[in-house]
């Protein structure tokens, strides 16, 4: 459904309903894109990514550990980042004009984007001093 509004939105016909053999006559005749659309790249580079701890069960010797939990606009609400292939499959699922490529070179932005914020959430701050070697001494 999705991919019908936006068809629509960018200007594409209107069948007169999406079981009609023209309508996937045309739908299979249509070259998939290779570029990424825009409003796809500003949603993965404003993606909500927190940090969640699961606990493992030792009755099944499960182990606890961590994991990026990601929000991108347009692809369908809070999920677990489980790699890139699964990625591509939830890119492919909402954006189906793109080509495979193009669906795992969106998973693989959707990583680099977690890794910079893994990065920035443990990167220490250090605490510059001044620049002025007499600085807190009293004027005279």
């Amino acid at each position: 459904m999705l991919g019908f509004v936006r068809n629509i939105l960018r200007g594409g016909f209107v069948a007169a309903s999406t079981d009609d053999p023209a309508c996937e006559a045309l739908e299979a005749a249509t070259p998939k894109s290779e570029t990424l659309p825009p409003d796809l790249v500003a949603a993965i580079e404003s993606a909500l990514v927190t940090w969640r701890h699961f606990e493992g069960n030792e009755d099944k010797d499960e182990a606890s550990y961590s994991s990026a939990v990601v929000r991108i606009v347009g692809l369908g609400g809070m999920w677990r980042f489980d790699g890139i292939a699964e990625a591509a499959e939830r890119v492919a699922k909402h954006y189906p004009d793109l080509t495979p490529q193009a669906c795992r070179r969106a998973a693989k932005m959707i990583a680099a984007e977690i890794g910079k914020r893994n990065l920035e959430a443990h990167r220490q701050s250090s605490r510059r001093g001044g620049w002025d070697v007499l600085e807190g001494c009293p004027p005279w």
